[in-house]
């Protein structure tokens, strides 16, 4: 299991990488959290795949990459293989992408997206070595693992938070430092915590502070802490 650039092995993404692995018998998978790097992610949790790949791939192979996240986003598919009908075949990025996977004993790779909502925050690739069955090629098949695994990770941590930020920002119009500062009330931290934190002032975590109290319509610290728990809550729904 690889764990790399700060992403946690929390319980959620093996329970859920594991179930994956079992119900395609395959023999790696890894889960990647989409973000706005040059490769589309920095994090991410690999089981079973070899260390070596992915320094390969974060030193140049991404750029041949058929499946990479700007592109599976492109794809406009929630799930697309190496052999999908959208993806360009026998080009030379995908010639020495496929190149890259056999140097590992990887035949075939499949990325499914995971949303919440229709926010694309994550991906999980799907990688099968000759011994390894063959893809299901049933769309029902893969939209039903897929929301299998969209409820799951609904209750991961990070997920939970991308919700809670957006809803403060789209539901309650706050700020982006409005936002840091209700969510780090919401985790219980202290104005002082904030101001550390956030490296400001306590006078403008207090100003900040009231400005929470008349946008979520709430008349307490405590007010704003139980809105982003019913927030936190509703996306577990």
């Amino acid at each position: 299991m690889t764990d790399a650039l700060g992403a946690s092995a929390d319980p959620i993404s093996i329970r859920t990488l594991s179930f994956v692995q079992r119900c395609l018998r395959v023999s790696f998978s890894t889960l990647v959290w989409i973000d706005a790097s040059d490769v589309g992610f920095s994090e991410y949790l690999s089981l079973g795949l070899p260390d070596q790949l992915m320094q390969d791939y974060f030193a140049g192979v991404s750029q041949f990459d058929p499946l990479s996240i700007s592109n599976t986003l492109g794809y406009n598919r929630c799930f697309v293989a190496l052999g999908s009908d959208v993806v360009p075949q026998d080009s030379p990025a995908q010639i020495r992408y496929r190149s890259h996977l056999a140097h590992y004993g990887i035949e075939d790779e499949l990325d499914m997206l995971v949303c919440v909502g229709a926010v694309p925050v994550a991906s999980i690739a799907i990688h099968r070595r000759p011994v390894d069955p063959a893809f299901i090629e049933d769309d029902e098949f893969w939209l039903n693992l897929q929301s299998y695994v969209e409820f799951n990770m609904r209750f991961h941590p990070r997920v939970q938070s991308l919700v809670l930020s957006s809803a403060l920002k789209g539901q309650y119009g706050l700020s982006k430092r409005e936002t840091e500062v209700a969510m780090l009330v919401s985790d219980g931290a202290s104005n002082s915590d904030i101001a550390e934190i956030l490296c400001i002032k306590t006078g403008t975590v207090k100003t900040h502070i009231v400005r929470l109290l008349d946008k979520l319509g709430v008349s307490s610290r405590y007010g704003i802490m139980a809105r982003c728990h019913a927030i936190r809550m509703d996306a577990r729904n």
